[in-house]
Parts: C-alpha cells; sequence; structure tokens
C-alpha cells in the first residue's frame, strides 16, 4: 500500500509490524520457527509500540482459543438488521435472538 500520504504510509508500517509480530508471538506459543524479534519502527511511541503489542497479544490467543458459538451468528445479525438491534440496548429483544438462533 504505497501512498502519497504520510498518515497512510505511517499506518502501513505500523501493520507490518503488527503483523511480523504477530507471526512471530504465534510461533513461540505454538512452537514454530522463531525469528528474530521484528523491531518496531523508531519513530514509534513507547505508547503506541505498548497498545500495538497488547493488540496483538489479544489476536494470538482469540486465535489460539477461537469462540464457538451455538447458534448461527450470520443469521443473527440478519434478524438484529432487520429489527434495527445489535447495538446493547435491548438486551431482551437480543436474549430471545439469541435463543431462536441456537443450533441445538
Amino acid at each position: 500500500m504505497s501512498s502519497d500520504s504520510p498518515a497512510l504510509n505511517k499506518l502501513d508500517i505500523i501493520t507490518s509490524y503488527m503483523l511480523n509480530l504477530f507471526t512471530h508471538s504465534l510461533a513461540i506459543r505454538t512452537g514454530g520457527k522463531i525469528s528474530e524479534t521484528p523491531r518496531s519502527p523508531h519513530d514509534m511511541s513507547p505508547e503506541l509500540k505498548e497498545e500495538s503489542s497488547d493488540i496483538v497479544k489479544k489476536m494470538v490467543d482469540a486465535y489460539l482459543d477461537p469462540v464457538v458459538l451455538p447458534w448461527d451468528y450470520e443469521k443473527y445479525v440478519m434478524e438484529c438488521n432487520k429489527h434495527r438491534l445489535g447495538d446493547g440496548m435491548n438486551r431482551k429483544k437480543e436474549e430471545q435472538l439469541a435463543k431462536k438462533f441456537e443450533a441445538w
């Protein structure tokens, strides 16, 4: 993603770093081939580096321990959109819909 926009170029650098960090972290957790620890971009703030590391850790955790829903998520989302739900503002209706789409 090459661009004349400094913001997009910066985003590209950060996402590349996070992808490399994800691959490295996944290899460590799964016993894969471990490469050198990715270096953060030289102008990346300590706060952004910490947040990026936290995000990558959560992504690796989610990848290794995926959530399996006991109902059809796609149909549930379509139903929520039809009734303008899914924003957490109508818990009772959302619970009814979740029961409607249980896989059992």
